[in-house]
């Protein structure tokens, strides 16, 4: 570990601070457990930066930062200030870090013990990798007017990383308090269905049920996680994996608007990466 001190006093002389700087090496009072070097990250992705207490000095609180340009900087910070926590030795720390979209494959990540006296830090041991992020969904195809007014919208939240499954899909302005289904499909078509637009075609797979059915609120609002651990999208036809494009839409009931008595939103094109 690269154990260094974090600062200094200006007076000290150039050959007391090499000294200082070998003592803290060598004793390692804090110590960045992960990521630590050779790790390739994806942009948006949520990763748990640990650290323990190596040698107890009653710390403050924590720093963490990261550079994309090696060892030396310049540093960028990810959190400061965070809680103490616990001081024993030993003790376990952890952050959960989103990853920027800065892709470098010189990336370090700093921690700093802040103490009432001497801080001290350490470094991860080698570069790390960051990936560039996914690419934005996008919406394609038309909404219809409904009961609440110009139609549905889809939406979403978080990345498409596969590696994060951290993305969530919404919808809004459909129908009040009315049960609906997020779906999905390879392909994009626009067929009248109901009292909208079908959006999401099956492309030779297949078009799948993301269930139970969501319940808008008054404004017509509603989300699901999308979970690629569960089915569908965990296996067979379904399957979704980095590198797909996959379409989604909303289907809900809205007897107020009269018609048919259900209507859809808009297609949100997901491309799907690591």
């Amino acid at each position: 570990m690269q154990n260094l001190f974090a600062r200094a006093q200006s007076s000290c002389a150039p050959a007391l601070l090499a000294l200082l700087a070998l003592v803290s090496a060598a004793e390692a009072h804090v110590t960045l457990d992960a990521p630590n070097g050779g790790e390739t990250l994806n942009a948006g992705q949520v990763v748990t930066v640990q650290w323990h207490v190596q040698i107890a000095h009653g710390q403050l609180n924590w720093d963490l930062w990261y550079s994309t340009s090696g060892p030396a900087g310049p540093w960028i910070p990810i959190a400061m200030d965070l809680a103490p926590g616990s001081t024993t030795v030993n003790s376990m720390h952890q952050y959960d870090w989103t990853v920027p979209n800065a892709p470098s494959s010189q990336v370090r990540v700093r921690v700093r013990m802040d103490n009432a006296g001497t801080d001290y830090l350490d470094i991860s041991n080698a570069n790390l990798t960051i990936q560039a992020g996914c690419p934005q969904p996008v919406n394609y195809c038309s909404t219809s007017p409904n009961s609440l007014g110009a139609g549905a919208l889809m939406g979403f939240g978080g990345t498409a990383s596969v590696a994060s499954n951290n993305l969530s899909l919404s919808v809004s302005a459909a129908s009040a308090i009315q049960p609906g289904l997020f779906f999905y499909g390879p392909g994009q078509i626009q067929a009248p269905f109901g009292d909208g637009f079908r959006c999401v075609g099956a492309g030779g797979l297949g078009v799948f049920r993301l269930g139970p059915p969501v319940v808008s609120d008054a404004a017509g609002n509603g989300q699901r996680v999308l979970d690629l651990n569960a089915a569908p999208a965990n296996s067979g036809p379904g399957l979704i994996q980095a590198g797909d494009t996959w379409n989604f839409q909303f289907w809900y009931r809205d007897p107020a608007a009269g018609g048919s008595g259900f209507n859809l939103s808009d297609g949100l094109s997901v491309t799907f990466c690591g």
